[in-house]
Order: structure tokens, then C-alpha cells, then sequence
């Protein structure tokens, strides 16, 4: 009786191992996922292929097509925009090797000139401790610039071949 219970614990321990790995390696697969979902999101709104009658913006045709919140669709258009200039981040969340949480936080602060330093710290810290470094990072540059933040404010405008409109964002 004794070896059977020891038997039904060392499985027990084995089938939570073998959970655990499997459970990770979706994690990544998800992470890859949705880097690539995000690539093809941000080429999408660049060519405009949201617009149409009714449609407001690129966050409303998501949020329709995709079944996303407003507030949800917004951010990961703002995600995968702030990817353009971070290879080091697109790389590693391309990998599976940082999830989305993660990015999202470091497309808050990350810049061509810090992000190798900060996807190093991404790779093996969690996501609270994270989003505790962006949050102060945040801080230190407001009180180093203590301008007002002009630059969160932004318009874009194009003409749009396809409809023969003119759509201006800000």
C-alpha cells in the first residue's frame, strides 16, 4: 500500500511537470501569435483597410471584426504602431520569448537607445516587476522634463485612393 501511494505521487508530480511545460510552451505560442496578429494589424491600418461606410477608425473595424472592446482594440493598435522602431522587442516577442503584457508595458518607455537593456530585464522578470520599472521610468521623465507632454498629442492625415476620402486622425 505504501509503494502505491508513492507510485500515485511521483505520477501526480510528473503529470503537474509535464503540465507546467506544456502550459509554457503555449504561452510562447501564444506570445508568437500574437506578435504576428499585431505586425499584420499595423500594416492593415496603415493602408486603411478598416475604412468604410461607418467605420471611424481602425479600433472600431477591430472591435467589430475581431470582437474586441473599443478600450482593447485601441491599445493593441497602439502596441503594434510603437513596434516599428523596436526591433530588439518585436524579435523577442516574435520568439514567444516575452508576452504581450510585457510589450505592451515596454512600448511605454522603451526606445531605440534602451530597449536592448530593457527586453533583457523583460526576458526574466515578471510582468508586475515590469510594469513597476515602466511606471517609474514614466516618473523620472516627466520630472526630468517638466514641459507639458505635447508629444502624446498626434494627427495623421491621407488620402485614400480606394474610397476617394480623406481621413484624418489625432
Amino acid at each position: 500500500s505504501q509503494d502505491n501511494d508513492n507510485q500515485q505521487d511521483n505520477k501526480a508530480v510528473d503529470d503537474l511537470a509535464a503540465m507546467e511545460t506544456e502550459i509554457c510552451a503555449l504561452a510562447g505560442q501564444i506570445a508568437a501569435a500574437t506578435s504576428r496578429f499585431l505586425k499584420v494589424l499595423a500594416k492593415f491600418d496603415e493602408l486603411g483597410g478598416w475604412a468604410g461606410p461607418g467605420l471611424r477608425s481602425c479600433a472600431h473595424w477591430l472591435s467589430w471584426k475581431c470582437g474586441m472592446s473599443l478600450h482593447t482594440a485601441r491599445e493593441h493598435l497602439r502596441v503594434a504602431r510603437a513596434l516599428d522602431p523596436l526591433p530588439k522587442v518585436r524579435k523577442a516577442f516574435g520568439e514567444g520569448r516575452v508576452s504581450y503584457s510585457k510589450v505592451r508595458s515596454l512600448t511605454r518607455v522603451a526606445t531605440p537607445e534602451n530597449e536592448e537593456r530593457l527586453v533583457k530585464i523583460a526576458v526574466t522578470a515578471p510582468a508586475a516587476h515590469l510594469d513597476r520599472l515602466v511606471a517609474g521610468m514614466k516618473k523620472v521623465a516627466r520630472l526630468e522634463d517638466p514641459a507639458p507632454q505635447e508629444s502624446r498629442f498626434r494627427a495623421t492625415w491621407r488620402w485614400d485612393v480606394a474610397t476617394g476620402e480623406f481621413v484624418f486622425s489625432g
